[in-house]
């Protein structure tokens, strides 16, 4: 927890849900940028969010740590790049709020790979169902600038996670914490 800060991905238009804003959608009756950040707590020492919004904070006194994150580029990897370039620790649990179902002991094995991680390793990333969720994941900081060049040659970040990261798979994601 002290070598890792939390940056939660809430941006997202919600295009294919009609507009709706992902963060603030409700599942289990409580909002998933809440959720999230409830996770991210237990897990890194500082916590920001990247957003294109200003969310309503639920309950202040939880959230000491909350900033917010300039993403200049947009999207899932410029608010992983503004995240990565605004760390102050080596790693960065990087976790977008449109994972519902992922749970704390899912990014606790996570969290177990990483510490075992060889310097090159530049992320720890899960994959459920075959589908790898780059956006979910902790990565290291130092690596931010070998990130930038790969996505600038029209690489993606999926390919990137299983080129310079370790991809870790879970099967029983379904189940709610």
């Amino acid at each position: 927890k002290d070598r890792a800060e939390g940056v939660n991905l809430c941006g997202g238009e919600g295009k294919r849900l009609g507009g709706v804003e992902k963060a603030s959608i409700r599942f289990c009756g409580e909002r998933l940028i809440d959720r999230l950040s409830v996770m991210s707590l237990k897990l890194a020492s500082k916590l920001s969010w990247v957003e294109r919004v200003p969310y309503q904070i639920s309950d202040p006194k939880n959230y000491a740590h909350f900033r917010v994150i300039d993403d200049p580029v947009g999207g899932g990897v410029g608010a992983l790049i503004a995240a990565l370039k605004s760390a102050k620790k080596e790693w960065v649990w990087v976790l977008a709020c449109d994972l519902p179902l992922i749970k704390l002991d899912h990014l606790v094995a996570l969290a177990e790979t990483a510490i075992k991680a060889k310097p090159e390793i530049a992320c720890v990333i899960y994959e459920d169902d075959h589908q790898a969720h780059p956006l979910c994941g902790i990565w290291r900081a130092s690596h931010v600038a070998q990130l930038e060049k790969y996505i600038s040659s029209r690489g993606r970040l999926t390919e990137f996670a299983f080129k310079y990261g370790s991809v870790i798979p879970i099967s029983d994601s379904i189940t709610v914490d």
